[in-house]
């Protein structure tokens, strides 16, 4: 994708931005208690939001090594698969736990024990009999993890995959700059997002806080959309997992202008509104 709809007007994504919005940031060490205590530490300090909307990466690209990391990870054999398999049907879901328990009792939490003594005699010849094939019941068996490469600047190069957007809250402190996190991936980002969402609501009233809209698109390049010059972000997740009441909620969202997309896996098209 090179271009998005913002408000039905296109726009063209670029790739030549200021790339020092994201360079030389630091986490914050501060664990913010509210929102109050957010103004207090970033107010005069130069605050700016960048929300990053994550496309889904492309698809033929999911196994390519330039795209993804790629994780050899050891399993166990299908023999031992099949040993465990066995042991399920026998007990079931609920009692195959107050057997392995009584097993670790008797074994003094010994794994391998347990494995020897009491699971392997039960089936193995079972399962030999029934699998002719013993080269492949016992050969050593992998998976692979695929972890997609986030190509921003250390340390911001992480982000929950379950987000669709990544919003980096960033201030300067000195000859510093902070960050921290929000998004909707976990309960912890969502508290993060709302605390510094009614924190900049508050303080855009009286001085505009510059907001950046980029796309990290479906080949890992990040790109700018939009930089808007009063605080205009994504109006999803604030007031998750930290609200204020609901007077003080609409009152400072009154501060602030807000981007919604007509369908959220896909930010082709996007409508701000106040």
């Amino acid at each position: 994708m090179n271009h998005i709809y913002i408000n039905n007007k296109k726009t063209v994504l670029s790739s030549n931005f200021d790339h020092n919005l994201l360079k030389d940031v630091l986490w914050s060490p501060e664990n913010f208690n509210n929102h109050g205590e957010i103004i207090k530490e970033i107010k005069n300090k130069n605050p700016y939001v960048v929300s990053i909307f994550i496309e889904r990466l492309k698809w033929e690209l999911r196994h390519k090594k330039k795209y993804v990391k790629l994780t050899k990870i050891p399993i166990q054999t299908l023999y031992h698969e099949l040993l465990f398999k066995k042991l399920y049907e026998e007990y079931g879901e609920d009692e195959v736990n107050e057997v392995y328990r009584s097993w670790l009792d008797k074994y003094d939490r010994n794994d391998d024990l347990i494995f020897k003594k009491e699971i392997e005699p039960k089936y193995k010849d079972e399962i030999l009999l029934k699998n002719k094939n013993h080269t492949k019941l016992f050969k050593n068996r992998c998976e692979y993890k695929r972890e997609r490469y986030y190509n921003l600047p250390e340390p911001l190069n992480w982000v929950d995959w379950r987000t669709l957007f990544d919003n980096l809250f960033i201030w300067q402190d000195g000859n510093k700059k902070y960050a921290h996190r929000g998004g909707g991936g976990s309960s912890q980002a969502r508290e993060t997002n709302s605390k510094f969402m009614y924190a900049l609501l508050a303080l855009n009233k009286f001085n505009p806080i510059p907001s950046y809209l980029m796309i990290y698109t479906e080949n890992n390049k990040l790109t700018l959309a939009k930089r808007f010059g009063s605080l205009t972000v994504p109006d999803y997740d604030i007031g998750s997992n930290y609200s204020v009441d609901r007077k003080l909620d609409s009152d400072l969202k009154k501060n602030g202008r807000f981007m919604t997309w007509k369908d959220i896996f896909n930010p082709n098209r996007l409508i701000i509104k106040s």
